[in-house]
């Protein structure tokens, strides 16, 4: 996890324009596709994604 958060190439994408704001690295695919707002499972998604994250020391490289 260190070395995601000391790692200089790792930009966080952040939108604001878009209707539901938040980390696009994290964001449901539903949401990312306006094919639902936001919802107990668009957060599991995204609280997996961090988990994943945290525990391989990777980003993951599947729908985004």
């Amino acid at each position: 996890m260190t070395s995601i958060i000391t790692d200089p190439t790792v930009v966080e994408q952040t939108t604001t324009t878009h209707p539901k704001p938040g980390v696009i690295r994290y964001m449901a695919p539903e949401l990312m596709l306006d094919q639902g707002g936001p919802s107990k499972e668009s957060d599991v998604y995204s609280l997996i994604m961090t988990a994943y994250e945290v525990r391989s020391s990777q980003t993951a490289q599947g729908y985004h």
